[in-house]
């Protein structure tokens, strides 16, 4: 995630405050937080598998093939 790397560089690196970091990237102040405080990147992994929509007509589907 390269905004994350651009909010640590300007806060870490070029002294910005995070306000001044929100105000020119757009960000929330408590987005900019979270990002200077996260460890890792973080990554979506979904809870449950996608149920297909069209799941209960699969054998009617299959079967007038």
């Amino acid at each position: 995630m390269d905004i994350i790397y651009e909010i640590r560089r300007r806060h870490l690196v070029q002294k910005q405050t995070i306000t001044e970091i929100s105000r020119d990237m757009g960000l929330s102040r408590p987005t900019v937080r979270k990002h200077l405080n996260t460890v890792e990147e973080p990554k979506y992994v979904r809870k449950q598998p996608a149920a297909p929509k069209l799941g209960q007509f699969e054998e009617q589907l299959v079967g007038a093939s």
